[in-house]
């Protein structure tokens, strides 16, 4: 899956925090649909395509930033 990041395409650009924070929420919320899609009760073409315990997120800038929040490297306070 590619993920169009809302309010962190040039069409649309928002302040730096929301692109921070949003980003890895959105990658968790298309790494539940994919699963939720791939279930075995599921008539979605991805039943059967996806497994949900073998899957990877993968970034490149801010990409591997959201990655890297999204497998757990979180946040560090403002110093």
């Amino acid at each position: 899956m590619a993920i169009d990041h809302a309010e962190s395409t040039y069409s649309d650009l928002a302040g730096f925090p929301s692109t921070l924070l949003n980003r890895a929420l959105d990658d968790v919320f298309v790494l539940n649909e994919m699963a939720r899609l791939a279930g075995k009760s599921s008539t979605n073409f991805l039943t059967g395509l996806v497994n949900p315990d073998n899957t990877a997120v993968i970034g490149y800038s801010m990409g591997g930033y959201g990655a890297l929040n999204v497998a757990g490297a979180g946040y560090s306070p403002r110093r």
